[in-house]
């Protein structure tokens, strides 16, 4: 399998593992002692099989870890999220309950005006700030009797005093602090990753050039070879993708309509973790052949009731070439005991009853 972004990978050096086998079990055969062995770099003298296979472990624990991450951090910006979006509503009950309660007062002139929820840190929590010192101000001269009408500190609903609305604050510039951290996490996990698919990439292309230095060209070990990147040529079109979530087997259902590309080889499903799909991050799922059912099930990313998964899927050509659909969100119903769609219905080529989840 060509080697097309991080979610090739794992699948590119199983192909090139069997080979490479294959090719130490020749140089054997040949009396020359040891194993085929790669020179990528100076740092890289001498790669061997075993090394790729290292590698390719290491890639799936990145995998596994930037997915953990991945979700952490979209945890991390939801808590963020919240806060902002209920410091933001106080401020407007805040200005609200000043013009019905501070009517006649200098303070009516002095209300901030409300910042947009989707401005950055600095901007909210100094505009949040700003609301805070006019509070207790507004308290402090409540308290001292020279506001007509306000005997004591001002009050929103239920009860939400100015403390609250500072401590709130104070949560919400730590938690755009933690959302930094999850990202920093994050960033330095794929680098990590970037690190170790250099020196596949770079062991892959040197095997390539090593077998073909030793080999005719018409030999067996050289015509077959596995690709590194894909054959020059064009993009096959996108395929329709639908899917439901089966509450009878608790799984999604994904299914895609046929490519109509002569040359398909097979179909991949691959999957994003967080609340938007990243090519960067994604997996592969399933590789399905061209004559094969369309059809696959799965629980990833649907542990628990009310969760989304994201999903595409690819058609690959004999080239390498390929183009994968429109993102298609699977969503686990909150109610996991009410059933979407049957399992019989499916088997009998029926169209599943549940709501179709449009991508």
């Amino acid at each position: 399998m060509p080697i097309t972004g991080p979610s090739s990978y794992i699948p590119g050096i199983n192909g090139f593992l069997p080979h490479w086998a294959e090719a130490n079990t020749v140089q054997a055969a040949s009396g020359k002692p040891g194993e085929l062995t790669v020179r990528v770099s100076p740092q890289l003298d001498a790669v061997k099989r075993a090394d790729l296979l290292v590698w390719r472990n290491e890639l799936e624990a990145f995998s596994n870890r930037i997915e953990e991450q991945i979700l952490a951090r979209d945890l991390a910006r939801a808590r963020n999220r919240e806060l902002r979006e209920d410091l933001h509503e106080r401020f407007n009950q805040f200005n609200r309950t000043a013009r019905a309660t501070l009517i006649g007062t200098i303070y009516l002139k002095a209300l901030p005006k409300v910042p947009p929820i989707t401005v950055g840190e600095s901007r909210i929590c100094l505009a949040f700030q700003e609301l805070n010192i006019l509070w207790k101000s507004i308290n402090s001269t409540a308290a001292a009797g020279e506001v007509s009408g306000q005997a004591g500190p001002l009050l929103l609903r239920g009860d939400y005093d100015q403390a609250r609305f500072e401590a709130g604050i104070a949560k919400l510039r730590a938690s755009y602090e933690i959302v930094m951290q999850h990202e920093q996490q994050l960033k330095i996990t794929r680098m990590r990753r970037n690190s170790v698919q250099e020196n596949v990439y770079a062991t892959l292309r040197g095997y390539r050039a090593t077998i073909q230095a030793q080999f005719p060209a018409e030999d067996p070990m050289v015509l077959s070879l596995p690709r590194l990147t894909p054959t020059p040529g064009s993009t096959p079109d996108p395929v329709a993708v639908e899917a439901v979530w089966d509450g009878t087997i608790q799984q999604a259902v994904i299914t895609w309509e046929a490519s109509d590309n002569p040359s398909i080889e097979h179909y991949e499903v691959r999957y994003s973790p967080g609340d938007s799909y990243d090519s960067d991050a994604e997996t592969l799922q399933a590789t399905v052949a061209p004559d094969a059912p369309r059809e696959f099930l799965t629980s990833k990313g649907l542990t628990k009731p009310g969760d989304a998964a994201l999903f595409k899927v690819f058609v690959v050509l004999e080239t390498g070439n390929e183009r994968g659909s429109e993102v298609i969100t699977v969503k686990r119903p909150a109610d996991a005991l009410i059933p979407t769609t049957t399992l019989p219905d499916r088997l009998n080529g029926s169209v599943p009853s549940g709501p179709m989840l449009s991508a």
